[in-house]
């Protein structure tokens, strides 16, 4: 098994490229490793990632950049118990206390020396993709401009349309 210093060194090797800010602080007591990572979509325009390491697992939380308000938390829990129906690896979370959002995913770690480098991506991205899949309905939601159900209904049907475009040349028979 890797230690957590191992994985944070990895983890610093693979944060190049134009979507990260490429600043970065790493909390030792946590071994948390922190960015900013730009989103692909508008309306949420950067998320701070926090990669926190063990020796045996990578958790990965992509922030959202603002705070659901007391009078709407309920709305956006509600949006995202909806959204996170719909998912598998990624769910959203909020603190009822602070109203921060976000969203996470966790993986095991057993072999860092046999990871490329190309796993990576499989491990920052199911956050960061929430975050760009229903942001707007969730801003739409906090803002009180829909409800739960009509931002996700909304969110979802974007999905299923971006989805059956960027799949269609891939094999749906394959097994497992």
């Amino acid at each position: 098994m890797p230690t957590a210093e191992q994985t944070l060194s990895w983890i610093k090797a693979c944060l190049t490229g134009p979507a990260y800010k490429k600043k970065y602080k790493v909390d030792k007591s946590s071994n948390t490793l922190i960015t900013e990572m730009k989103t692909l979509k508008k309306p949420l325009k950067s998320a701070k990632i926090h990669f926190r390491c063990t020796e045996s697992f990578i958790s990965v939380r992509a922030y959202v950049n603002v705070l659901a308000d007391k009078k709407q938390r309920q709305s956006v829990a509600e949006y995202i118990t909806r959204v996170n129906t719909d998912t598998v690896f990624c769910k959203f979370n909020m603190d009822f206390d602070s109203g921060e959002i976000w969203t996470d995913i966790s993986l095991r770690v057993i072999n860092m020396e046999s990871l490329p480098i190309e796993e990576f991506y499989g491990i920052y991205f199911p956050p960061v993709q929430m975050l760009d899949i229903y942001g707007a309905g969730l801003l739409d939601v906090m803002s009180g401009e829909k409800s739960p159900k009509e931002a996700r209904d909304e969110m979802g049907q974007w999905y299923a349309s971006w989805s059956c475009k960027n799949n269609q040349n891939h094999n749906h028979n394959d097994t497992v």
